[in-house]
């Protein structure tokens, strides 16, 4: 059994699906940024996962402060923090756009994944929204069993982008 069906079964048999709510803005800024990571070269469903992650970090909101309590805040849809967020920030001004950009943000997302580790570098071609959002974990390494959610978002959010779309 490959790590991908581990993953799957674990879930399945003990984590519920959970059921997501998604407001219409959320779900418009979702389809967004899918046509933008597909732009850049991302299949649909791993475009799907990044944006389920955003969904789960910022629900989309660019400007967004997270950590609050942590001396070493994050910013932005991946919530990035430290020398990350500085190298965002460095990003958006050579490119002529503010840090809260969305595409900014989400360009810069990109080129950060492309300089990963081999796993997460091919993260834009993988059509398993299980292994997709692992890959998500891997970018991120978040804590907590927020996985199911995460597939959820991904999943509402390719089924509303290939209703839009085929």
């Amino acid at each position: 059994m490959s790590i991908w069906e581990s993953i799957k079964s674990v879930t399945n048999r003990f984590l519920a699906k959970p059921i997501v709510k998604i407001t219409s803005k959320e779900m418009e800024a979702a389809m967004k940024m899918m046509d933008r990571l597909k732009t850049l070269g991302w299949c649909e469903q791993a475009a799907a996962t990044a944006t389920a992650m955003a969904m789960s970090e910022s629900s989309f909101n660019t400007g967004v402060e997270g950590d609050r309590s942590l001396a070493n805040k994050a910013y932005g849809l991946f919530q990035w923090r430290g020398i990350r967020f500085l190298d965002l920030q460095g990003y958006a001004m050579k490119t002529g756009r503010s840090w809260t950009d969305f595409n900014a943000q989400i360009d810069y997302f990109n080129m950060e994944r492309a300089a990963r580790s081999h796993f997460e570098m091919k993260w834009h071609t993988l059509t398993d929204l299980t292994e997709g959002c692992y890959a998500g974990y891997r970018y991120e390494v978040y804590a907590g069993p927020i996985q199911p959610k995460r597939e959820a978002y991904a999943e509402e959010f390719l089924l509303e982008w290939q209703r839009r779309h085929h």
